[in-house]
């Protein structure tokens, strides 16, 4: 049915520029000071022959006037899991679909 193909790899990488809540969400302010950070990835989706994983970097701030704490919200992933919110929906769907 399907050609014995190599799965190829495309990754895409995020930072916190890409996203929202560059402010402080308790007092708005754009003042902050960068805690830590580690890369995450998680996997998206891709197609038959091409395995796509979303590479980002999860960011702490500690807001420099109201003294909280927070991360840049990062649209695709799920906080804990290993697959993007695309890849959970179209999951849930088929499980739906199938009555599982």
């Amino acid at each position: 049915m399907f050609e014995n193909k190599e799965i190829r790899t495309e990754i895409v990488d995020r930072t916190d520029k890409d996203y929202q809540n560059r402010v402080c969400p308790e007092c708005k302010s754009k003042k902050r000071h960068r805690l830590n950070s580690y890369i995450c990835e998680i996997s998206d989706l891709g197609s038959i022959h091409v395995r796509k994983v979303l590479r980002f970097e999860s960011v702490t701030f500690k807001c420099l006037n109201c003294g909280a704490h927070y991360l840049v919200e990062i649209e695709e992933a799920v906080k804990g899991h290993q697959y993007s919110q695309d890849v959970i929906e179209v999951a849930m769907k088929f499980m739906i679909d199938e009555n599982l």
